[in-house]
């Protein structure tokens, strides 16, 4: 998995040779006296990690929990090696504090990622998660041994982490190092292992292979002991025959042999198995490219939307070049996105969009299917001499000059008011607000109403000049109640936190029974 990350480029791999720098320069500082060269650097490292990848915060606690051990265990070394320590301390909070800073100003971005691959996923317990992680341990050491991740942007889908050579070779470093665990350097290597695991054990999706990029050293530390175990082993038994016969080369084979059978399982799968994977090219986001290098070529000044919303839309911004063309909304919310009057509009739809495909087919007739590479996406073309709103009253009220009511349409279907109006954004308008129909009485109180943000198109994603289609559907009261009088219907906005209206409510009838009644 480590050589699955690192040939496509993904960040974890980079935390890999800064944690390595680190434990090497801190450990070369103990082992000299008076370097403290080696601490500085080694809090260098410690500090730089933290921007690589956002499990590498966990980093820090592996020498949180093993200097306090180091300084209880050998006495000594507190008086030769304090000023080493809060040097490296420092040197790590220096390199970091832009960052830390940062995180101060913005803790959303410190927290949410955090929190949301701590709740979310297959493994993830509802409102328990101490019995998430006490789980994940155990789906950990699984992904270790024999049934891994089954993201195949991260994995061969199911191979665990360690093919069967490396499998048995970790299990004696284990057992070596475990016999000695009395040994600092051993003890450091099994907190570190268990602290750069913990990104895992945490997560809601375990076993994840990213967020076990930091134990990659540890493991690959461990290996090499079991190796080396098995070869002190065999020299010990048999090193006097070798060298009688003059056939010591014939233990460097079989350490050949066991590096050449671990490679040869790597190849197989990831060089082999991996590439020829029917679903790798959806799942590295190929279709997601054809659609934004088909989007690029439409006519530049088309509006561009995409639905369903989707949460990943990096391939498609980078192959579309310019992001900004790009609409992503919800067709199933009811909303229809119209576009720039006078320019064309370009609709690219999941297949499962049938609905959304109809109601653009039925509002639009003018427009057409157009052929698209590949059947991820349909589209479905608007030109720009294509009438945007069939609406029955046309009007041009503003509200705050950000929105304006450009048309609207009032309709009684089976005993319910369909109300159907056409927004036009006049700015980018700067927040998301929630548009009302309200039907009053004489006195000027509701009888019904229906309060709604756009549902699947937020008015903060509307362009300057775009036109959006909402409906409302609203309870049809008596329209001939002398208590009432007659009803009036009148909408506009407001900003649902703090309640403050966008503009005045525009009327659209003061007597809603003279409209339905034409």
């Amino acid at each position: 998995p480590a050589v699955q990350f690192s040939r496509f480029g993904i960040r974890p791999m980079l935390f890999v040779p800064i944690e390595t720098a680190t434990v090497y320069f801190f450990w070369r500082g103990l082992s000299q006296a008076k370097n403290r060269v080696s601490f500085l650097l080694a809090g260098f490292f410690l500090g730089l990690g933290i921007y690589t990848y956002a499990a590498a915060r966990l980093f820090p606690l592996l020498f949180i929990i093993f200097v306090p051990i180091l300084f209880w265990r050998e006495r000594p070394l507190i008086k030769q090696h304090w000023l080493n320590i809060s040097l490296m301390a420092g040197a790590s909070l220096l390199t970091a504090l832009p960052l830390l800073i940062f995180f101060f100003r913005t803790p959303y971005f410190f927290i949410f990622r955090i929190a949301y691959v701590a709740n979310r996923g297959a493994g993830a317990v509802a409102d328990k998660p101490w019995l998430t992680w006490l789980n994940n341990i155990g789906r950990v050491v699984r992904g270790l041994f024999w049934h891994g991740e089954l993201n195949l942007r991260h994995n061969l889908s199911g191979r665990p982490y360690l093919d069967p050579i490396q499998a048995v070779l970790f299990g004696l470093g284990v057992i070596r190092s475990g016999r000695s665990l009395l040994n600092l350097r051993h003890l450091f290597l099994f907190i570190w292992l268990g602290v750069m695991l913990l990104p895992t054990i945490l997560s809601g999706d375990a076993p994840h292979f990213g967020r076990m990029t930091g134990a990659v050293p540890a493991i690959a530390i461990l290996m090499a002991m079991g190796l080396a175990w098995v070869g002190e082993s065999l020299w010990r038994r048999w090193g006097a025959w070798l060298t009688e016969r003059r056939l010591q080369p014939l233990l460097a084979a079989l350490f050949a042999a066991i590096l050449l059978g671990t490679t040869t399982f790597t190849i197989r799968d990831y060089f082999g198995r991996y590439a020829s994977h029917p679903q790798l090219a959806a799942h590295f986001y190929l279709p997601d490219w054809q659609l934004g290098q088909f989007a690029a070529a439409q006519l530049p000044e088309s509006t561009v939307y995409l639905s369903p919303t989707q949460e990943e839309l990096a391939t498609i911004y980078f192959a579309l070049g310019d992001p900004d063309r790009l609409q992503n909304y919800s067709g199933s919310g009811g909303v229809i996105p119209a576009g720039i009057a006078d320019q064309p509009a370009l609709y690219l739809l999941r297949p499962e969009e049938t609905a959304v495909l109809q109601t653009l087919q039925t509002t639009f007739p003018e427009g057409k299917l157009i052929a698209t590479p590949n059947d991820s996406f349909i589209a479905f073309s608007l030109p720009a001499s294509a009438a945007r709103m069939g609406l029955a009253q046309e009007t041009a009220v503003s509200f705050a000059e950000q929105i304006s009511l450009v048309g609207w349409s009032a309709t009684v279907v089976d005993g319910q008011l369909s109300v159907w109006l056409a927004w036009r954004a006049e700015q980018p308008p700067t927040l998301d607000y929630t548009a009302f129909v309200h039907l009053l009485d004489a006195d000027g109180r509701i009888v019904t109403q229906l309060d709604k943000p756009p549902a699947g198109y937020p008015t903060s994603d509307w362009r300057t000049g775009e036109i959006v289609l909402d409906h409302f559907v609203l309870p049809l009261p008596s329209l001939n109640n002398p208590q009432t009088g007659p009803l009036m219907l009148q909408t506009g906005f407001y900003d649902l936190p703090t309640l403050d209206r966008l503009g005045e409510p525009f009327v659209l009838t003061s007597d809603l029974a003279l409209l339905v009644n034409r």
